[in-house]
């Protein structure tokens, strides 16, 4: 096949390979380009994956701006490397297919090119199935989901392709059954998109933590926890459909050890899309830890709750993650030790917060996730808290909204505030019933005991 192989190139009168020491789609894009293939998706592949090569290693640690035409324009280690051997040469697969229009390179509007044109799919009929081989030709791991009302846009020209039927086992969407004519019975508003992911979480329990694996070369390889930390984890868990602005991330000690590995560790500032936006280095077979050796393997836990449509991050909707979709819950039953556990997962504030009327906020749209809420207090978020799956019963008039409040808690009966980083007690002097109530109702409490005559009041 003339578009995948073992990327050579022509210096000094003589072929050599490159090594695939930060490679990555960027120089997969810019080799497709060269070649004449304008728009394709550069699928990088790595450890020789296409047969080793021979004589000179030309060229190691590539970094290639969008708009790079040329491969040895994208230079950053000099010429004729030492640090690298046959076993690590970069290949690159040009796919006639490109995501556009999303804001990471793993989403976006499907686009395809037939007959001398890029054109888009009519979303009628799409399933799982094509959104998994779509992904997975264009080197991600899997599917999160796919749209077919044009989610990413409306592209224009012609649609050239309806009625996609794959079995999810195809190398490639073109492979799958499908209606290749100019199509009269669609618009661009049924115009596919999908949001792919390289990475997925390993447990047996919960969606939203787990051991860390990432597709590599038709495998999913576990990554080692070297330099994993929170800016990682968070955008781990972005890259997988959490919300990272909230997703206060932290490992949770499985302590797997690991001997295939994903050779790359990165370095990440935690506003990433996903990992591969982050500073990272593909580690040479057989050097470093990435060799024969065991590793622990990368571990996080994301937050499956966010507030929205608030003033503040600290207030709005409480909305969950479930099934790969964000929905929210409706208000019945609801209490405040639910409220405690929202406002605990996402701020550690083990008693600030309180309901709102779901009018405060904007109404929601999408589904409505969840009912019948009932928290004991003990678990770490609201999903694990007993519930009923949503029914027809509920609107989004009625979701659940709340604030939650970070400087003022109870501990023991006595009313603590939380003022320069530090926890206190507040002195009685001066202390009234006025001061009481408003200490009341910002813990969401709407009566009160005067402890002194045991006298309740309003």
């Amino acid at each position: 096949n003339a578009m995948e192989g073992r990327v050579e190139i022509f210096m000094r009168n003589e072929w050599g390979t490159i090594c695939d020491t930060l490679w990555d789609s960027k120089d997969g894009n810019v080799v497709c380009r060269s070649l004449g293939y304008e728009g394709f998706t550069g699928v990088p592949r790595y450890n020789s994956f296409y047969g080793k090569g021979s004589g000179r290693i030309w060229l190691q640690n590539s970094s290639c701006n969008v708009d790079e035409t040329s491969i040895q324009n994208c230079i950053k280690s000099g010429i004729w490397v030492h640090q690298c051997n046959h076993s690590n040469e970069a290949g690159v697969k040009c796919v006639p297919i490109r995501l556009v229009n999303g804001s990471s390179i793993d989403e976006g509007r499907v686009e395809v090119y037939q007959y001398n044109q890029w054109s888009t799919i009519c979303g009628q009929n799409c399933s799982d199935s094509e959104a998994q081989v779509l992904c997975h030709s264009l080197g991600f791991g899997r599917a999160m989901n796919i749209n077919a009302t044009a989610f990413f846009g409306e592209g224009n020209g012609d649609i050239l392709i309806q009625n996609v039927n794959c079995k999810g086992t195809e190398s490639s969407l073109l492979d799958c059954g499908k209606d290749d004519v100019t199509v009269q019975n669609c618009s661009h508003h049924y115009d596919v998109g999908v949001k792919c992911s390289s990475v997925r979480l390993v447990n047996d329990t919960h969606e939203w933590e787990g051991l860390v694996e990432m597709y590599d070369g038709g495998a999913w390889k576990g990554l080692c926890a070297q330099n994993w930390n929170t800016a990682e984890a968070r955008v781990a868990c972005r890259s997988l459909g959490f919300d990272g602005s909230t997703a206060v991330t932290q490992p949770f000690k499985m302590n797997q050890r690991i001997k295939a590995k994903f050779p790359t560790y990165f370095d990440c500032r935690g506003h990433e899309r996903n990992l591969f936006e982050c500073s990272h280095h593909r580690i040479p077979v057989k050097t470093g830890w990435y060799s024969n050796d065991e590793c622990t393997q990368a571990e996080v836990r994301c937050i499956p709750v966010r507030l929205s449509g608030g003033y503040s991050n600290k207030e709005g909707r409480v909305e969950v993650f479930m099934n790969n979709v964000w929905g929210t819950i409706c208000d019945a039953g609801w209490d405040s030790v639910d409220t405690r556990i929202v406002c605990n997962t996402l701020f550690g504030y083990s008693y600030g917060g309180t309901k709102v009327s779901a009018g405060h906020f904007a109404q929601g749209v999408g589904d409505i996730l969840l009912a019948n809420v009932s928290c004991t207090g003990s678990e770490s978020n609201v999903l694990e808290c007993k519930h009923s799956l949503m029914t027809d019963h509920c609107t989004h008039s009625k979701d659940v909204a709340v604030k939650c409040y970070q400087n003022i808690r109870l501990n023991d009966g006595k009313l603590e505030v939380y003022v320069k980083n530090e926890w206190g007690t507040v002195c009685t002097y001066g202390w009234d019933d006025a001061d009481a109530k408003v200490a009341c109702r910002s813990l969401g409490l709407p009566r009160y005991y005067d402890l002194k005559d045991n006298k309740k009041l309003p």
